[in-house]
């Protein structure tokens, strides 16, 4: 895998990974959230963000496509890798 490093639109952190799993479970590990695991943590971040932001579909069937959505919406910004 290739390693992407990504910077939280606020800059307060900076999550990287071989996977994007591993930068999911990063980013969970990182948050207030008490979800049960990477699904669950995934669905309610996509609920919020389609709350807070008007138009902002984040898919959460997969690591990659939560982060890849999260990154198109501005809520990461990809620092380093492919």
């Amino acid at each position: 895998m290739t390693y992407r490093r990504y910077r939280t639109k606020d800059g307060d952190l900076e999550i990287g990974g071989d996977s994007y799993t591993e930068i999911a479970e990063r980013l969970r590990a990182s948050s207030k959230s008490d979800s049960k695991n990477l699904e669950e943590f995934m669905a309610e971040v996509a609920g919020r963000m389609v709350v807070a932001t008007p138009n902002c579909w984040v898919r959460h069937d997969t690591a990659a496509n939560f982060i890849s959505d999260l990154a198109a919406a501005g809520f990461l910004k990809r620092t380093a890798g492919q």
